[in-house]
C-alpha cells in the first residue's frame, strides 16, 4: 500500500464514523474531470472535498485549480495528510 493509499484509508475511517456524512471517491479515468479531490461529500448541509496527500506529497496545478473553484463556490476543501487532519477539517465544518 502506498503512503497516499494509507492516508486515504485513514480518511475513510474518519468519514465513516460521522453520523449522516455522505461522501464518495470519484474514479480517476479519461472521462472524469482531472484535478477533482479524492473525496467529495456533504455533512450537515455543507459541501466538502478532501485531497489526500502523503507527508511529502504536493498538489498539482490542476488540483489547485479545482480547490480554488470549490472554495469560490462556498465549499470547504482540505489537503489532508492523516486521519487527524480530516477529523479537524470536519469538526471545523460544523462550527
Amino acid at each position: 500500500m502506498t503512503p497516499e493509499a494509507k492516508v486515504k484509508k485513514e480518511i475513510r475511517t474518519v468519514l465513516d464514523t460521522l453520523p449522516g456524512c455522505w461522501y464518495f471517491m470519484p474514479a480517476a479515468s479519461v472521462y472524469g474531470r482531472r484535478g477533482v479531490p479524492d473525496f467529495v461529500g456533504l455533512w450537515h448541509g455543507r459541501f466538502f472535498a478532501i485531497e489526500a496527500k502523503s507527508s511529502v506529497g504536493k498538489t498539482t496545478k490542476l488540483q489547485d485549480r479545482e480547490i480554488e473553484r470549490i472554495t469560490a463556490a462556498g465549499g470547504v476543501v482540505g489537503v489532508c495528510r492523516s486521519g487527524d487532519d480530516a477529523r479537524e477539517l470536519m469538526e471545523g465544518l460544523c462550527s
